[in-house]
């Protein structure tokens, strides 16, 4: 890497200027000011020195993620040769630092305090913890870098505002039992609030029970508006469609896919359960899917439809229907009176409004989930009463004992008499023979 890099500064010199790109999605410009940047004609003037807005930005991504490989730098910028030039620069100046990944790309690169530091001063810091290479586990890194390329494919469009990465998630709902690996807001407009959209990398197959409690929780989520499950392949994708169909349908539409291929590809697109595709091109779009109750507001009725509807049934010739013995209604007789109906979809459109309404307006404590939690543990609290007064039914022979034993050593002066009296007693006691006779008060 040093080779390429001494290479590159031999023949380009100094770096060149490069565009404020927004990437770390927080939508906002720096004013002014003692070592921030000025915009001019697209181009960005150098802050804290040799550093640009650009790296500066690149470097909130890297804080985000806790880590990037040169694959993902490479995104960032034209090709992986100036990527390279960067990372040496921002190297050099002590605000990153490499480590060994135990993958390919061998090594990758995070902040160093002096980074956090930077970024901090620049106002691009949105995250508290701090990553330590001597913490990393190299389980997850395909995960990692996986999301990191997803939010910086996504950061592209437009209409994609506002990412947050998953460490930002759980800094911001602590209490949460289950968080997306990464949050964006989707804007047709600037001026419009825009859907909340939750994003879930997915490379491995997890068990259909873990997958029906994910989709359970993120279901119930009222931070959401919609989640785009990001999948590594179809065959991936394919599996977790038929979780959703088989006997776990949620209110539709909220579930979309789509695979990491294809994103890479530049196919922006989505998939919900049902096969239908939706398209992400701000010169073509069709995501969100417009619900069936916006649908029928929407269409509205024309100024000669009422009389093309009265008209209709004027000229449609009335249809009889005969009853013959036991056969009773004929079918083409039942077709003519009752239009068909697809039962299924009305089914499907009627629960997706009822879900959205319990999601919107009822409280967390109707979630069937918590409901069931709470069922479980009264059964469990009632198990624990009930086994105590067997217990305490069973211990009732045992506490006679102890009191007819103080009455036997009254009685008895040396220990092997009252051993033997004892054992009677307790025998006695317990309605079994013995030799000794002792009254109700006895055992008492």
């Amino acid at each position: 890497m040093d080779e390429n890099v001494e290479a590159l500064k031999e023949e380009d010199g100094e770096l060149e200027k490069e565009k404020g790109l927004d990437l770390a999605g927080d939508g906002d410009q720096k004013e002014k000011g003692q070592g921030d940047s000025e915009v001019k004609d697209g181009q960005a003037v150098e802050v804290s020195g040799t550093l640009t807005l650009k790296m500066i930005n690149l470097m909130a991504v890297i804080a985000e993620h806790d880590f990037l490989t040169i694959n993902e730098v490479g995104m960032v910028y034209s090709n992986q040769s100036h990527a390279y030039k960067v990372l040496s620069q921002l190297k050099g100046q002590g605000f990153i630092r490499t480590f060994y990944t135990n993958w390919r790309p061998k090594q990758a690169y995070c902040l160093t305090p002096q980074g956090y530091k930077l970024l901090a001063g620049e106002g691009k810091l949105r995250i508290k913890s701090r990553f330590d290479p001597n913490q990393y586990k190299a389980t997850v890194f395909n995960h990692q870098v996986a999301c990191a390329q997803a939010r910086l494919i996504l950061a592209q469009s437009p209409l994609m505002t506002n990412y947050f990465s998953e460490g930002m998630i759980w800094e911001n709902y602590p209490n949460a039992k289950k968080v997306c690996d990464g949050m964006l807001r989707f804007k047709k407009t600037p001026e419009e609030k825009g859907l909340v959209v939750g994003v879930e990398v997915e490379l491995t197959l997890k068990s259909a029970d873990r997958l029906k409690e994910a989709f359970d929780e993120l279901r119930w989520s009222r931070e959401l508006d919609a989640v785009w499950y990001i999948c590594k392949d179809q065959g991936l994708f394919q599996s977790l469609r038929r979780v959703l169909l088989g006997g776990y349908l949620p209110e539709a539409p909220f579930f979309f896919f789509m695979t990491l291929e294809d994103l890479k590809a530049g196919k922006k697109a989505l998939i919900d359960i049902h096969g239908n595709s939706y398209s992400l091109d701000p010169a073509n779009l069709t995501w969100p899917p417009v619900t069936p109750k916006e649908e029928s507001k929407q269409e509205e009725p024309g100024v000669n439809d009422g009389q093309d509807h009265q008209e209709g049934h004027a000229t449609e010739p009335v249809q009889t229907v005969t009853v013959s013995g036991q056969d009773g209604l004929r079918p083409q007789a039942i077709d003519a009176i009752i239009p068909s109906v697809n039962v299924k979809e009305e089914l499907v459109a009627l629960r997706a409004l009822f879900f959205q309404a319990i999601k919107r307006n009822a409280p967390r404590y109707l979630n069937p989930r918590f409901l069931a939690d709470c069922w479980a543990q009264i059964t469990i609290i009632a198990s624990c009463c009930w086994l105590l007064m067997r217990i305490e039914h069973r211990a009732q022979p045992l506490r006679r004992s102890e009191a007819c034993l103080e009455r036997i050593f009254d009685r008895a002066k040396n220990k092997a008499a009252a051993r033997a009296l004892w054992i009677d007693a307790v025998l006695g006691c317990a309605n079994q023979k013995s030799s000794q006779n002792f009254q109700d008060g006895d055992c008492r």
